[in-house]
């Protein structure tokens, strides 16, 4: 089988195919994803409002465990995101080059705008009345991040190279890279055998868990530098050319 025959997304831009890793990445540390969300005016209208690149969401309890050993979520995530033992919700700007936010999000560019974006996609997610979520939105649109006891919203962008005027949180290609080198250099027995079996993963998944096979199934292990850096190359080449090349 090759790889434009998986999922019958042969033909993806470099954008779609940058929202497609983010995706995967996300779903390996148990966050269920909403691709492209359309957001519609309250009032009836021939025009949307804007898309979300991505929404994510992870429970309290979320776990994976292999050989009763539990598997480590990115650091980098982790680190960013600091919502231990509660619900996860993510709004995710995805970009194929460096980290941006698109005007339509941007609470400095045009603040009632964007502030309707946000309260239209946390009333998406449900976890607050319709009330509620209004000083939710207001506070993901201003800071980015809002949190109670029980639930964080985090505004995320991910991107190519980080962007140093951004003031939000960014994640990169490379750190996917890390952790997806890590995840499954150390734990093989993650990466399907049977075709039939990596076709749930999507045509990046596919690609990915054939490049580990060919390039570290069978030999030794390398350090973790030079896998993470090879990961890197293979992923930066599926964004630009659609296949996996170290």
């Amino acid at each position: 089988m090759h790889n434009d025959e998986v999922t019958g997304l042969s033909g993806l831009d470099r954008g779609s195919r940058a929202e497609e890793v983010v995706r995967f990445y996300l779903k390996l540390q148990g966050f269920f994803t909403l691709v492209n969300l359309a957001l519609h005016k309250d009032r009836p209208s021939r025009d949307l409002m804007t898309e979300a690149d991505l929404l994510a969401m992870r429970l309290e309890y979320s776990c994976e465990h292999i050989d009763k050993r539990r598997l480590q979520d990115c650091e980098k995530l982790t680190s960013v995101i600091d919502a231990e033992g509660t619900r996860i919700f993510l709004i995710a700007e995805i970009k194929s080059s460096v980290c941006a936010i698109n005007e339509a999000w941007d609470y400095r560019c045009e603040q009632s705008v964007a502030l309707q974006n946000y309260h239209y996609a946390i009333k998406k997610m449900g976890f607050r009345k319709v009330h509620d979520a209004k000083q939710v939105a207001m506070t993901v649109a201003e800071k980015g991040r809002w949190r109670d006891e029980n639930t964080v919203v985090q505004f995320i962008c991910f991107g190519k190279k980080r962007s140093p005027d951004l003031e939000r949180s960014q994640i990169l290609f490379s750190d996917i890279a890390t952790f997806l080198s890590e995840r499954f250099h150390n734990l093989p027995l993650k990466i399907p055998e049977r075709e039939n079996a990596l076709t749930a993963w999507g045509e990046f998944g596919y690609g990915a868990a054939r490049f580990f096979h060919e390039k570290f199934g069978h030999k030794p292990k390398d350090n973790k530098e030079f896998v993470a850096y090879s990961v890197d190359k293979a992923i930066e080449n599926y964004i630009d050319k659609g296949h996996f090349q170290a």
